[in-house]
């Protein structure tokens, strides 16, 4: 059995969809200014904020592994776990 648990899943995958929601609704408003956005770590407790600019996240978000990630905060996909930092 995996150690790996689908609530991780979810909480990630819920987590960077809320992420795009911000984005959408709020980018072109603040195009020079940082954004609020939510750490996308695995834990289900983690309601970190993540300041990025539009362009920062665009940007990011065209490598499919990338996530907003509080400093120390850790990712966790099936068959890995990363640690990454909030920069691309």
């Amino acid at each position: 059995m995996s150690p790996f648990a689908e609530s991780d899943t979810q909480c990630m995958t819920h987590k960077r969809r809320v992420n795009s929601l911000i984005h959408e609704r709020v980018h072109e408003l603040r195009e020079s200014e940082p954004i609020a956005f939510f750490c996308e770590c695995s834990s289900p407790r983690c309601f970190d904020t993540v300041w990025l600019l539009a362009g920062e996240y665009e940007s990011a978000r065209l490598d499919a592994e990338w996530s907003v990630l509080s400093p120390g905060h850790r990712c966790v996909k099936p068959g890995r776990v990363r640690d990454l930092d909030s920069s691309p």
